[in-house]
């Protein structure tokens, strides 16, 4: 993938995913946001159900036995808060970090879905295989993965606790 870097103040409207050094697919804003939390760059944008946060302090791991497994942990930073959740109360937090959880999940299998789809290995993926079974005859588009994401709403932001 190349996404053009351009400094902290700046969003990445789109970036190319590349395979055997062509580019194959144009990939928007979401997808990119995706891509940054997967690299274990810091402070993607994200906006769920009207809240928008971002992500700091993320960790990504993948790992592969029989399928692979894709870690994320991070710390939310809420930025706006334009949903019904009370940010204040401790049961609209763990509700709203379950739901974080299962959107950044659910999107993180749909980039994967296109990395699958345009045969574009960004995260090493065959690399695991080979490491696996010491031999090229095995495709990560054939492979089940395991998307596990735990977030943390952190204390600063919006949040006064």
């Amino acid at each position: 993938i190349i996404i053009p870097y351009l400094n902290s103040e700046l969003k990445i409207e789109s970036g190319y995913l590349f395979s055997n050094n062509n580019a194959v697919k144009e990939i928007k804003y979401d997808d990119v946001e995706i891509y940054k939390l997967l690299d274990n760059i810091n402070d993607s944008l994200f906006y769920y159900n009207g809240v928008s946060f971002l992500a700091k302090n993320v960790t990504t791991k993948f790992t592969y036995s029989n399928k692979f497994n894709i870690n994320t942990n991070l710390n939310i930073t809420i930025i706006e808060n334009n949903s019904g959740y009370n940010l204040n109360d401790s049961n609209d937090l763990i509700k709203l970090e379950k739901e974080i959880n299962d959107y950044l999940s659910d999107n993180i299998d749909k980039f994967i879905m296109i990395l699958k789809d345009y045969n574009s290995d960004l995260f090493g993926f065959k690399i695991l295989l080979e490491n696996k079974y010491h031999n090229k005859l095995h495709d990560f588009k054939d492979k089940d993965f395991n998307i596990v994401v735990s977030s943390h709403i952190s204390k600063k932001g919006l949040l006064k606790r």
